[in-house]
């Protein structure tokens, strides 16, 4: 995935012209059958493309902290937008019977619509008391070293309740103006880990 120029071509009784476009771009790739190029979306200057392989290697990072393993991987909208599932390695036993396996699920789009995203969910079994929940995300640099740690409360779930969850990462230009309602930008991948207590 990458960006090209943007023209606008417009055609009149005089003749046709070719109009610039300085604040925008055009997302476009390569099709690995054709080898023709395709178009994506129209998006920013500052807008940073994110490849297939790199939305892959957040969660492979979730993989090596919690040990899920990748499912499914696929694209929509004739590839503007990708999703990674995993099956976390732990599942739940539904009335003491039925398993329920657990996944999460990566989505990410190259046509500036959304950012990468990662989706979870947080259930609690039936017929047990309740716990308290919380999530656990960490951010670590390329030599695995721990920069920053955020514990979020999910709160004690009762029989049966559930909660979702949501990571984004979002990505600031050098230049841009940080406001306070502006999500701060995560400067490496990090883990999210979901647990439980009494």
């Amino acid at each position: 995935v990458r960006k090209i120029d943007l023209q606008g071509v417009e055609t009149t009784p005089d003749g046709v012209s070719i109009i610039e476009c300085p604040d925008r771009r055009m997302t476009v790739r390569t099709n690995i059958f054709t080898g023709q190029t395709e178009y994506l979306g129209i998006v920013g200057t500052d807008y940073g493309t994110v490849q297939n392989e790199e939305a892959a290697e957040v969660l492979n990072r979730l993989v090596d902290e919690s040990g899920a393993h990748f499912e499914t991987a696929g694209s929509l909208r004739g590839g503007r937008m990708v999703f990674i599932t995993m099956k976390l390695p732990t599942s739940m036993r539904i009335a003491g019977v039925d398993d329920m396996d657990l996944y999460l699920c990566a989505t990410t789009s190259h046509d500036g619509t959304s950012a990468l995203r990662v989706e979870g969910v947080i259930r609690h079994p039936p017929l047990q008391e309740p716990w308290e929940y919380f999530v656990v995300i960490a951010i670590r640099n390329d030599r695995g070293e721990e920069v920053t740690r955020q514990v979020v409360n999910v709160g004690a779930l009762q029989s049966t309740e559930k909660r979702t969850f949501a990571l984004s990462v979002e990505v600031l230009p050098p230049q841009a103006e940080v406001s306070p309602s502006t999500p701060k930008a995560a400067p490496a991948a990090g883990a999210v880990s979901a647990g439980r207590k009494r």
